[in-house]
């Protein structure tokens, strides 16, 4: 039993509250078998508003500034991520709200070491009697800041072992252009690859340019000499 009669679930990214509602959908873990939606109402908040019989919430913190101010917010559900890193202009809630403050009786912060501390801090504050309990695998200084009290932990060891996670192998790679440096030239062809989406452009260079040792980091890598060290280890 637990007096909390509605929860927000906030995730920061359309996906995982997706994936959230599908798992929810399938949790069977329950006194009498049933799905978990099957007993408490789930709901993936949309632009229709939270129903009444809703008792827990899916939502972004975008998403959940929009309900509470009545403001629009364009949410775009193919989009990888809806999560505004720009922290230079704090979000306020002010006149007439939608939501009263103690809408919600716990709140549950995936992904809780992202900027709930920033931009949209005020979100969060709106609620004022809701309990809230963050959830992240790689909390910082202002995660620890903002929830003080360990709930529980989980560790890497644990998750292996238990065959939650794999283990894993570390393998330093050394190639001639990590170790000595190089340099690319004018009218050089480079393939530059963004990390997030692993699209890849080709360009040209405009201007030569050399990269010392110190300067590399990840930044310039040379696929053809990957290939040969990793050969080496077959």
């Amino acid at each position: 039993y637990t007096p909390m009669k509605r929860i927000l679930f906030l995730v920061d990214r359309n996906n995982l509250g997706r994936q959230a509602e599908i798992a929810f959908g399938r949790y069977t873990n329950t006194e009498k078998g049933e799905t978990f939606s099957n007993i408490f109402g789930v709901q993936r908040l949309r632009s229709e508003g939270i129903a009444d019989e809703s008792n827990v919430i899916i939502s972004t913190i975008q998403k959940l500034f929009a309900e509470i101010t009545g403001l629009d917010y364009q949410d775009e559900e193919d989009a990888e991520s809806d999560f505004d890193e720009d922290t230079s202009e704090e979000v306020h809630i002010s006149g007439n709200t939608r939501l009263p403050k103690d809408f919600f009786d716990l709140i549950i912060i995936d992904e809780c070491h992202r900027s709930i501390y920033g931009k949209w801090k005020e979100v969060l504050n709106y609620f004022e009697t809701a309990r809230m309990i963050g959830l992240t695998a790689t909390p910082g200084e202002e995660t620890h800041a903002f929830f003080p009290h360990l709930a529980s932990r989980y560790s890497y060891e644990d998750s292996v072992a238990e065959d939650v996670n794999v283990g894993f192998r570390v393998y330093r790679i050394k190639t001639q252009t990590t170790e000595n440096g190089g340099v690319i030239q004018q009218g050089e062809s480079v393939t530059t690859i963004t990390n997030r989406t692993g699209a890849a452009e080709e360009t040209i260079n405009k201007a030569t340019k050399k990269f010392e040792k110190n300067d590399l980091n990840r930044s310039v890598i040379s696929p053809a000499q990957i290939r040969t060290v990793l050969e080496s280890y077959r």
